[in-house]
């Protein structure tokens, strides 16, 4: 069996923790939408590699139906989000191990402009000791479009069998790695917003991942576990 020798790390809830609601929920209520507007409000965010708040008020007015055309509520989301995120503990250890154990990390991740911008000032030795990134505002898709794992794959220059893809999203992170032949290992340090997920694969309705931790920390011996196997 082919060793498994790269791994894909998403980073929001995986490598960093922020603001408890997403900024694309925040935008909707600053808004005035219904909350349901909040996944095509994200999906803009995320698929554009916007230079400033500007930018993104221009097109959220021109595709989000009644989104003002104010660029005052994203700025100050803008800044809030470029300053707001914490290591999650172990994770730039985690990934230093990784690197020695001499495998190549990439980041694969949906996130907006200031958010990575945040993670980069955050944790600047994990964003020195990647081997690249696959983001979803560079590439315009977003997980769990299988487009930004080939991507990862063909970055990386690896068969879906030296992957290992690890996050904290079932639905982001894990089922659709599984569905392209990488393995998975997912985090689950926050079950209550997995429960149903959780629930599926007890049931046996979901596939289950490789490997399920409680924290990044655990990610080189889940590694070096998923080598011995093979």
């Amino acid at each position: 069996m082919t060793r498994v020798n790269t791994v894909f790390l998403d980073i929001g809830a995986t490598l960093i923790s922020g603001p408890p609601e997403p900024p694309n929920k925040t935008l909707a209520r600053a808004a005035g939408l219904p909350p349901e507007s909040a996944r095509a409000i994200g999906r803009v965010m995320m698929t554009h590699e916007f230079s400033g708040p500007g930018e993104v008020a221009e097109r959220l007015a021109r595709e989000i139906p009644g989104f003002p055309h104010d660029s005052g509520i994203i700025a100050h989301l803008w800044e809030a989000q470029a300053d707001s995120t914490r290591e999650i503990e172990g994770a730039t250890q985690a990934v230093e191990t990784m690197v020695r154990m001499d495998a190549r990390v990439f980041l694969v991740s949906n996130i907006w402009v200031p958010y990575y911008q945040s993670f980069c000032k955050t944790c600047p030795r994990i964003a020195g000791a990647v081997s690249g990134s696959i983001l979803s505002f560079r590439t315009g898709s977003i997980k769990p479009d299988p487009a930004i794992f080939r991507a990862a794959m063909e970055l990386a220059r690896a068969a879906p069998g030296e992957c290992v893809m690890a996050g904290d999203s079932y639905d982001t992170d894990i089922a659709p790695a599984l569905e392209l032949g990488i393995r998975a290992a997912w985090i689950v340090h926050r079950p209550d917003r997995e429960e149903a997920y959780i629930k599926g694969i007890r049931d046996g309705t979901l596939p289950s991942p490789d490997r399920i931790v409680s924290s990044i920390g655990e990610l080189p011996a889940v590694l070096d576990l998923l080598r011995t196997e093979q």
